[in-house]
């Protein structure tokens, strides 16, 4: 009885994000989402993993810090994107050797999967 009263006061707040992650989408869309078609498959991988390792090299070297994280043009990958390759597959082969600790593994799940 009591849990579904937990999850009943909480239902305003999942409506609220529902309400803003969509109205983010459609603002987004707009201006700074690219066309699905608009960079190869490949492509947006690495911007992907880009992403990921930059998420790890900030978490040790925060600088420089920024709200704006422009796209390179289509069919260019900047050099600077490849280090953060190697970043990621670091960290996969640290949560793989640390396999055995959970602790480790959770730690790297909620930085991996809830980065901001």
């Amino acid at each position: 009885m009591k849990s579904g009263k937990i999850w009943l006061e909480k239902l305003p707040f999942f409506g609220l994000a529902l309400v803003f992650g969509l109205l983010t989408l459609q603002i987004q869309a707009q201006r700074a989402i690219a066309p699905p078609d608009f960079y190869p498959l490949w492509q947006r991988l690495v911007f992907g993993l880009y992403g990921f390792g930059e998420y790890i090299k900030r978490l040790f070297w925060p600088s420089p810090l920024s709200i704006i994280h422009p796209f390179p043009a289509a069919a260019v990958v900047p050099a600077a994107f490849y280090p953060a390759l190697l970043v990621t597959l670091l960290t996969l082969l640290a949560a793989w050797y640390f396999r055995t600790k959970k602790y480790v593994l959770l730690g790297l799940g909620f930085y991996a999967v809830l980065p901001d």
